[in-house]
């Protein structure tokens, strides 16, 4: 399955913003499906090239949103 220009270019964006963060935290907030392709300790600037479709959606949509920084924030502050 081809993912749109369109999600590449912004998939750019967020991974300069947030290419630091782990698929293990994004598929916490995600859920288990998010990104099937790549490993939990991989960084997003790593496995942006391998994305699924649906995964990269998800991004881009709360990116647009303003709510990628947000659920981030509300993960990382959560008590272990």
């Amino acid at each position: 399955m081809g993912v749109s220009a369109r999600y590449r270019d912004k998939a750019d964006v967020i991974g300069r913003k947030y290419g630091g963060t782990l698929i293990g935290t994004l598929r916490s907030t995600y859920g288990k499906r998010f990104a099937t392709d790549c490993a939990d300790n991989e960084k997003l600037s790593e496995a942006l090239a391998k994305l699924d479709e649906p995964s990269l959606f998800k991004l881009v949509r709360d990116h647009e949103a303003g709510m990628l920084s947000i659920r981030l924030r509300t993960f990382l502050a959560r008590p272990d």
